[in-house]
């Protein structure tokens, strides 16, 4: 019954959530509008507010600011939206420079901005909206020479000095008219986007000059201005203006009147900003730069795009109206519903508590019954465990008593052990001091078995009272590992195995002999044990990076995959741990293996294939503290192990990568180079290219004849790959054939040196590379673009350098080309172009592209007789101001005092 209610008030919230599931996203979005004054503003106003009634599943609430053509009002008015906790900035800057420093910083502080209508000096923004004002500029250009008939004199009206659309309207103009060589301008004046200001400046004007055939208007009010002082003074110039609007007496009335001849269309975008704002917010794809259409209007098309306008408010007024129905009907629907549901939820409700009532004495009678079993059943249960509890102590008691019994007989017997050994041990060392045949051979071996247990006894003596301790001292771990080794030969000869060693005879490492001389003991015993006649057992020991791997192979019956991982597990005997002579072992040497190894600060690790034999490795630190546990050093499958990874962040040593194939040459000639650097390993070239890549070393060592890929194959594509090419690499090979030598510098090596090689050449040879690359650092960071001085250089730096330069010379005059845009059009990541400009310059990314654009310009003040402004326009600079900033900076002169000096004498290499 209470599953069946519970049933019904899950079905009841279920319909309320749903019901609830329809609530609109609220949204926040703060619009800084540099003023509201002119019906242009106006019309994006209130586009935006029209867009946010086509969107039912958001709630937006539109905040609009007006600085009234002022930048510290509007840089106060962001500043206090921004408390207002945003989820969007819409900003129309009312000039450029003012308004970067805040809209980067509410770009910086996470809340996505969208700038309108006018631009900021930075790419600090999330997307911009608004008209292409340089096509604008081109397309009055285009007008003013049919008007002209290609041949007459402008007088340019500009908007705000500081705005971005003034500007990109009078370059485009002043582009266009390239074409029209006749076609000058003759004058400029600044209207500042206001008719009053653009009439009074010209009442002035025309009093005394009126050289000049047709007027160019940045926006449709300056257009009216200058219409009105020409026909104040009796003139009739053509007359350009731009913006378009259709509402009365504005742009289109204009050209319709006859007031000026022509305009082009620049949307406001209220509406397309509202929805690029809404994709940003979704994470929905959008683009960063979003420019909209223009179109002429002129008498012969304006009467038809008045037409169209009228059209469409008329039925912009019809939706707003079956807009507003539709809410209306969509409240009383959702009305309805709700109180459909709450009757529904409430009748439910009343049913089942009706039926609960009658069910409840039902389940009361039955739940007191079965409380009454159990409360038996737990009685009879705590009876059984106290006498179970009762029978454990007991029980524990015995084992203690039986456990004491067998520590006393144990040290017993390991006491007569002792006594016996040591009777045996005098006669023994007696036959030992003789010389005679007898003794050097088995009784050699049998002394060392005696005194290991002597060593062997004393602990078990020393068992119940102490815990074992690591006695470690400096001293020579081959000469111990070969003793421990030759004790084994006679019972290896006696079962016809071969014992092979490879063993270095000086090895000198801090470590405790009784330990490596129990667990040596423990695992050749094992491999030998477990190894049938005829095979054969290996021990080998190699240094390489501070640690000692000591391995003990066998070809004996191995060890199955489901009892591999168990074999630690103390008194762990599994089906393979008896020989085929009937031998089985106690499960507790490799426990005790482990425990030791890890006291030592080391690792131990099994490698086995049933039927095939088995390899356990051992890795100890060769010096004192050193106790870190280390991954195996050959194992080169994943490229770098753990220990060379820590070596390299702790070392100032450079970093080498060695690519060696033969694994003997490879470990010698590792131990060979890191006393002076920290080598890094590969067995192949493919192995050596994953590594240059991951690990970015300062120069690489390689064999040439190897499997999978070749040394010559490996310098081909470390110098063809943007992120390795810089790095110098030297081939080794035992073929010295010309053919050998040629294709390796063919594929770029820096170095080439034939087997056997003296190690003072091969460390002269890599030193001399590393310190000519240190050069060649040093020298690029000095005279960067000094092509001279690039010829002399490395042939991967120079083509870098000048690949780097050539992108950004291609796209010299466009502010935006950027570093995103270089690392894209030199194809590589931004992390890596940025780390390879800094190696090969040593400047920062920012500062290499600042210092060619800088560069760029001094050669234009130079050779070119253009303007200041034109030169920083041309050099990618849209602020004279900021452009002349970092040019004092770099030159230590003022851009203008620059191209008068040097007419007198040259200033750049």
């Amino acid at each position: 019954m209470q599953k069946v209610l519970l049933f019904f008030i899950l079905l009841a919230f279920g319909s309320c959530s749903n019901y609830g599931s329809v609530t609109p996203r609220k949204i926040t979005i703060g619009f800084s509008q540099c003023t509201t004054q002119d019906e242009w503003r106006k019309t994006m106003i209130q586009e935006m507010r029209r867009e946010t009634g086509f969107h039912p599943n958001y709630e937006i609430e539109l905040i609009i600011t007006d600085a009234n053509d002022d930048n510290e009002k509007q840089i106060r008015d962001i500043r206090e939206l921004m408390r207002g906790k945003l989820d969007l900035l819409i900003v129309s800057p009312n000039e450029a420079a003012p308004l970067t420093p805040i809209v980067e910083e509410v770009y910086d502080s996470g809340v996505p901005v969208i700038v309108i209508d006018r631009r900021i000096e930075s790419e600090k923004f999330t997307s911009y909206i608004g008209g292409d004002n340089f096509i604008i500029g081109k397309e009055a250009a285009l007008f003013a020479s049919q008007l002209l008939k290609g041949k007459g004199k402008v007088l340019e009206v500009t908007g705000l000095a500081g705005s971005t659309p003034a500007l990109e309207r009078s370059f485009g103009f002043l582009d266009g008219l390239k074409e029209f060589p006749d076609i000058k301008v003759v004058r400029t004046v600044r209207g500042a986007w206001l008719k009053e200001r653009t009439q009074a400046i010209l009442d002035t004007i025309l009093y005394s000059w009126s050289d000049f055939d047709l007027i160019y208007a940045h926006n449709d009010q300056m257009a009216y201005g200058a219409f009105l002082s020409a026909k104040k003074h009796n003139l009739k110039p053509y007359i350009i203006g731009v913006d378009g609007l259709h509402t009365s007496g504005h742009g289109i009335d204009m050209v319709l009147s006859g007031n000026i001849d022509g305009t082009f269309l620049y949307p406001t975008g209220g509406d397309k900003a509202l929805d690029l704002a809404l994709k940003i917010l979704d994470g929905k794809p959008y683009s960063k730069f979003n420019y909209l259409q223009t179109i002429k209007i002129d008498y012969n098309n304006a009467r038809a795009f008045k037409l169209q306008a009228a059209q469409l408010i008329d039925q912009q007024q019809k939706i707003d109206y079956q807009r507003k129905e539709l809410g209306t009907m969509a409240f009383l629907l959702k009305k309805k519903e709700m109180l459909f549901i709450l009757f529904t939820i409430i009748s439910g409700l009343l049913s089942l508590l009706v039926i609960m009532s009658v069910c409840l004495i039902f389940q009361k009678n039955k739940a007191n019954r079965a409380i009454d079993m159990k409360r038996k059943t737990i009685q009879d249960k705590n009876e059984r465990i106290t006498k179970q509890r009762d029978k454990l102590i007991q029980t524990l008691r015995v084992a203690e008593e039986a456990t004491e019994a067998k520590i006393k007989f144990f040290t017993n017997v390991s006491h007569e052990i002792r006594t016996v050994l040591s009777l045996i041990s005098f006669p023994v060392n007696q036959l030992s001091s003789d010389g005679g045949e007898f003794s050097e051979g088995k009784l050699q071996v049998l002394k060392k078995s005696v005194g290991r247990l002597l060593n062997l006894s004393n602990e078990i003596l020393s068992f119940r009272g102490t815990n074992y301790n690591i006695k470690c001292r400096t001293s020579n771990l081959g000469a111990c590992i070969g003793s421990i080794v030759s004790a084994f030969e006679q019972k290896a000869l006696e079962k016809g195995l071969v014992l092979d060693t490879r063993i270095p005879s000086e090895l000198e490492a801090y470590f405790d002999p009784s330990v490596i001389e129990k667990v040596l003991f423990n695992l050749l015993s094992n491999a030998i044990k477990y190894t049938p006649h005829g095979g054969k057992v290996e021990v080998k020991a190699v240094v390489v990076g501070g640690t000692i791997t000591i391995s003990i192979s066998d070809s004996g019956i191995g060890i199955s995959d489901e009892e591999l991982p168990l074999i630690f597990d103390r008194f762990y005997r599994g089906n393979s741990n008896t020989t085929s002579n009937g031998e089985s072992g106690t499960g507790i040497g490799l426990n005790f293996t482990r425990e030791l190894i890890q006291l030592h600060g080391g690792e131990i690790k099994v490698e086995s294939r049933e039927n095939m034999g088995s390899v356990f490795t051992l890795y100890l630190p060769q010096e004192n503290g050193y106790s870190r546990r280390v991954e195996k050093v050959e194992n080169e499958r994943n490229g770098i192990d753990e220990l060379q990874k820590d070596l390299i962040k702790v070392n100032n040593k450079k970093k080498l990568l060695l690519v060696e194939d033969i694994e003997e040459l490879r470990i010698f000639m590792s131990q060979m180079l890191m006393k002076h650097y920290v080598v890094i390993t590969a067995k192949n070239g493919v192995e050596g290219f994953e590594l240059a890549n991951k690990c970015h070393p300062d120069i690489i060592v390689s064999d040439i004849l190897m499997p999978e890929k070749d040394g010559i194959a490996l310098c081909f594509d470390l110098k063809n790959n943007p992120s390795t090419f810089l790095i110098p690499v030297i081939l080794l090979t035992a073929m010295e054939s010309e053919n050998s030598y040629i294709r390796s510098f063919e594929t770029g090596a820096d170095g080439y040196l034939t087997k056997p090689c003296n190690e003072t050449t091969l460390l002269a040879r890599i030193n001399n590379l590393i310190e000519s690359r240190e050069r060649l650092k040093h020298e690029y960071g000095k005279t960067l673009f000094s092509l001279k001085d690039l010829k002399t250089k490395d042939k991967g730096d120079e083509a870098f350098v000048k690949n780097c330069l050539e992108e950004i010379y291609k796209e010299i005059s466009d502010p935006n080309f950027n570093l995103i845009h270089l690392s894209r059009a030199v194809g590589m990541s931004r992390s890596s172009l940025y780390r390879k400009i800094k190696e090969v310059t040593g400047l920062k990314a920012v500062d290499f592209m600042r210092k060619a654009r800088l560069q760029y310009a001094a050669k234009l003040l130079i050779n070119c007789d253009m303007t200041v402004y034109e030169i920083a326009w041309q050099s990618g600079f849209s602020d004279v101001k900021y452009f002349s900033k970092l040019f004092l900076k770099e030159f230590g002169n003022l851009p203008k005092k620059f191209k008068d000096h040097s007419r007198h004498e040259s200033v750049l290499p």
